[in-house]
């Protein structure tokens, strides 16, 4: 191998070594600055979550099929329509065995899981509610 083509190597070798500690230093910045924004949730972040399941159980105990409709996602409205007929039917309206909301999670800006309390005949359990923040900034039921 002749002295030119060693020298090409090691210059080519170089400036990819070089690339890569850019990158890698960029990255690296961009992470910390991202960290370094982020602010730490407030209580009233907590409460949007709560508060759309519990406008969802108002809606359910006034009878308002729209009402309801409104508190969920799209993708959950398509999912659950026939639960929420169901009910609907429910007189009167059982909030124990819907679910009284106990914790919140937050994920993020715009996911958050609700834990509920619910009573059943055999016993009181426990379940999670899946919410996202829309682009309008309202927390609506994806998954319960």
């Amino acid at each position: 191998m002749s002295a030119g083509v060693l020298v090409d190597r090691l210059a080519l070798f170089v400036a990819m070594l070089a690339l890569a500690v850019a990158t890698f230093m960029s990255s690296h910045h961009a992470i910390g600055a991202e960290r370094g924004t982020a602010r730490a949730p407030a209580a009233m972040d907590f409460s949007g979550p709560r508060e759309a399941w519990q406008r969802l159980a108002q809606a359910l105990r006034r009878g308002d099929k729209d009402g309801a409709m409104k508190q969920l996602t799209p993708a959950a409205q398509e999912r659950y329509e026939k639960s929420i007929d169901e009910w609907l039917k429910m007189k009167p309206f059982d909030e124990a065995r819907f679910g009284r909301a106990t914790s919140v999670t937050l994920t993020g800006a715009q996911f958050a899981t609700v834990t509920v309390k619910r009573k059943k005949e055999d016993g009181t359990y426990s379940g999670q509610i899946m919410l996202m923040r829309g682009d309008d900034g309202r927390w609506r039921v994806d998954r319960m």
